[in-house]
């Protein structure tokens, strides 16, 4: 019976009752659902952050680990011990090239660093950069046991690209 004297039709709820009575309590599935959708794609982005850091730090180090710098130091190398000296060349700085060309410097390499062309081993054992310079140091070594140290001196171009301003090399005998 209600307020007004009257008995309510079967099933129908009273003013007050219904929700209380009859109706199944409210889930909250909808949102675990919501909360671990945004769990996911909180965990996405992060991945994909983490991912981007990671290439830049490898692209900047190289897949070898080396500076750009140190790689500009061991290709040059490699193209002398070629015999390439228009690449090994290139990797001078627009300072150097302006005073020497191409023939002196394959001249100069013959002569003085000889042992460049027949090098077996070249080891890197610094590696220092900054923003406007960078100081390479590598250990020579040829199969008849003759070494050398050489300290490279490289800076950036207006591009971006290091290049070779000098070395000073120290041969041991």
């Amino acid at each position: 019976m209600n307020d007004s004297g009257q008995t309510p039709a079967s099933g129908a709820a009273t003013v007050g009752q219904g929700a209380a009575q009859g109706a199944p309590p409210k889930s909250n599935k909808k949102w675990w659902f919501i909360g671990c959708g945004c769990a996911l794609v909180l965990c996405f982005f992060v991945t994909v952050a983490a991912a981007l850091i990671g290439y830049v730090v490898y692209t900047s180090s190289g897949s070898d680990g080396k500076s750009a710098a140190a790689r500009v130091v061991t290709d040059q190398a490699e193209a002398i011990k070629r015999h390439d000296f228009e690449t090994a060349y290139d990797f001078m700085s627009n300072d150097y090239r302006a005073e020497i060309d191409v023939h002196a410097f394959e001249k100069t390499v013959e002569a003085n660093a000889g042992w460049l062309l027949r090098y077996t081993s070249l080891k890197i054992t610094r590696d220092e950069m900054g923003q406007d310079s960078a100081t390479v140091v590598v250990d020579v070594g040829t199969q008849d046991g003759q070494k050398a140290t050489i300290t490279y001196l490289l800076r950036p171009d207006d591009s971006g690209t290091w290049k070779i301003e000098g070395f000073d090399r120290k041969v041991e005998d």
